[in-house]
């Protein structure tokens, strides 16, 4: 399994907004960030020193 964890150049929130075609604003999108960030319970997969020596 192949696990994504640093981004070379994050995205900016307005580039995400782009690709929807301006389906929805910043804020709606920073509002969902946040809505799936608690039904994680803010539990995300971090990397371990194994990670790196792979």
């Amino acid at each position: 399994m192949i696990r994504k964890y640093k981004e070379i150049r994050p995205p900016h929130i307005n580039e995400f907004c782009d690709i929807t075609d301006n389906t929805y604003s910043t804020k709606e999108v920073v509002n969902m960030e946040i809505v799936v960030l608690k039904g994680l319970h803010f539990e995300m997969v971090n990397p371990t020193t194994k990670t790196f020596l792979r």
